[in-house]
């Protein structure tokens, strides 16, 4: 039996060495490095910074520190911080260091605070930068602060689930504060739950005195700071980032299709390109985004900058062509935008919930239809942003099925009547719920680009005013009738479509006849419009049927020798 076990052991305890002369490796290579780092930030810092920097300088047990891979291209230093000034009651208390090309970047403490046993907490730390699902299973809440000890974010797992989301934001600029030689500003820390719901409370300032209570580094501060207790700067980042780090990638020679090629930027913005031999480009087909890379540089990010606390899960079509989603460790992540994935989102966000039982029923078969859905609808239209559509019962205008109404930028609000077309068959109605979500839209695209200057509702109240206008700077010819006809045919294509679809969906029998009955919806809502005007004068043969039609569907029964092909809600 010795025979057996003796090479086992030996096996093991070279393992064990070699281990521990890689970790000696790692503390001898990197020690100066991190040591040059923390001093970098004491140049120009306050009396506090410099304090907290030496305090964090003695703490870190430097013969702890470990080497991680991330799933960007960056690397991650781990440390453990001994007992620090209002970090008493973490249950383990850490510090990281990014690694560039293999100069440190970017850093942040982290404090935990749970009551588990046998956790291995690095596992964590590169489990919640990495976004991977499960978080080991880890039940706590996880502080990030920066290199000063200033909080910046937390979040509380349960069973590696996110339970509870905290974001510090920078709040109100003081420009007149009488003790301050420079701007101050008041810090926010918004929390946010999975339903959506958050909260927000004052968390410091950095504005000068006179003020009350604070002191230290406690993690959550409910008073402004102490006369001689400032507040510093920066998100653990911008200093000892040393020369040779190249911001633009460089990529490799010779690539072959589809090959793929990875990069990270110092401020943490990873990229992954796609060789594409076609067009000889290599392609971006996912971005990471933290959220401190959105505040520096807000122009390159105007549409997310403008969002001032994100959900969880937030959906953004930014202008570069990206569908970014909030993460829960505040950033952003984006892919190519399709128009079929921006029309499903759009789709996803439709709130109908303050619907009857019937119209609720009907936008319920327009989400689901198995062919000819909203998002196909709205994706032939080509979306250029996401927008919010909440849907109610209401009072509307006389003779208006419903009427659709911006609340403020891209949210948009479409009232059902309460009050009449009570015999009006369910094809109406979808025929109306889906005019409306084009109306939404178009609203969207003016809220878009800014091209009109006009009030909240007025005087785009009246769609087909918006619809000259739409198709006027939509259209890509140079007659305005080619445009205007462009756009209709679109508008008709996508509602006729969609009606074919929710009838056979619902079941009902139609011929090809019948065809000719979904076009007449479809046009009857670009009545008023130029394009209807020209094509169909008041009074022809192809008016009197569409008119004759809508009459039909409204009463449920007969108009002008039309009969209703859609069935009644009772």
């Amino acid at each position: 039996m010795l025979l057996i076990f003796i090479p086992l052991l030996v096996t093991k305890c070279q393992l064990d060495e070699e281990a521990f002369n890689q970790q000696n490796q790692i503390h001898n290579i990197y020690k100066e490095a991190v040591l040059i780092y923390l001093n970098d930030f004491k140049i120009n810092a306050s009396k506090e910074q410099i304090s907290a920097i030496e305090q964090i300088t003695v703490a870190i047990d430097i013969n702890s520190l470990k080497k991680y891979d991330l799933r960007t291209t960056e690397k991650l230093l781990i440390a453990d911080l001994r007992t620090v000034h209002g970090f008493e009651g973490a249950t383990k208390t850490k510090i990281i260091f990014y690694l560039n090309n293999n100069l440190i970047v970017r850093s942040n403490i982290i404090v935990f605070k749970d009551q588990n046993n046998n956790v291995n907490y690095d596992k964590v730390v590169v489990s919640i930068l990495d976004q991977k699902v499960n978080k080991e299973y880890y039940s706590g809440e996880v502080f990030f602060l920066n290199i000063f000890t200033k909080l910046k974010l937390s979040n509380e797992y349960e069973n590696g689930i996110l339970k509870v989301n905290n974001i510090v934001y920078q709040g109100k600029k003081d420009q007149k504060n009488s003790r301050s030689n420079s701007n101050c500003y008041y810090y926010y820390l918004v929390t946010t739950y999975p339903s959506g719901y958050q909260s927000t409370r004052f968390l410091y300032t950095d504005c000068p005195p006179p003020c009350s209570g604070g002191g230290g580094g406690e993690l959550y501060r409910n008073a402004s700071v102490p006369c001689d207790n400032t507040i510093g700067g920066g998100g653990g980042g911008g200093s000892g980032t040393g020369p040779g780090i190249n911001e633009a990638p460089v990529f490799p020679n010779g690539p072959s299709n589809d090959n793929m090629f990875d990069f990270t930027s110092r401020d943490g913005v990873f990229t992954r390109y796609k060789f594409n031999a076609t067009s000889n480009n290599w392609d971006i087909v996912f971005i990471s985004l933290p959220a401190l890379v959105i505040k520096n540089v807000p122009e390159a990010s105007v549409r997310i900058s403008e969002i001032e606390h994100p959900r969880f899960g937030e959906k953004v079509l930014e202008w570069d062509g990206f569908l970014y989603t909030f993460e829960g460790n505040n950033s952003w992540t984006g892919v190519p935008a399709t128009d079929a994935i921006i029309a499903q989102v759009i789709e996803d966000k439709i709130d109908d919930t303050n619907l009857d039982p019937c119209t609720k029923g009907i936008m319920t078969q327009l989400k689901n239809a198995a062919n000819t859905d909203i998002t196909k609808v709205l994706a032939k239209f080509v979306p250029s942003n996401i927008y919010n559509v909440t849907m109610k019962m209401g009072i509307t205008k006389l003779n208006n099925f419903a009427e659709t109404t911006k609340i403020s930028k891209n949210n948009y609000l479409i009232t059902v009547t309460d009050n009449s077309f009570t015999t009006a068959t369910k094809l109406y109605k979808a025929t109306g719920m889906l005019h409306e979500m084009i109306h939404a839209y178009i609203l969207s695209v003016v809220d878009d680009y800014n091209t009109y200057s006009y009030p909240t509702n007025d005087p785009f109240n009246g769609f087909p005013k918006l619809f000259n206008l739409y198709a006027l700077n939509a259209g890509v010819g140079n007659s305005v009738i080619a445009q205007h006809e462009d756009m209709a045919n679109k508008y008709v294509d996508a509602i006729a479509s969609a009606l074919e679809a929710y009838q056979a969906n619902n079941g009902i029998p139609f011929s090809p006849a019948d065809k000719q009955v979904f076009e007449d919806m479809a046009w009857s809502g670009l009545q008023g419009t130029d394009v209807y005007n020209a094509k169909f004068p008041k009074g022809s043969i192809n008016d009197n049927r569409i008119t004759a039609r809508i009459g039909a569907e409204i009463n449920g029964v007969y108009s002008q020798g039309q009969y209703a092909i859609g069935k009644p809600c009772n």
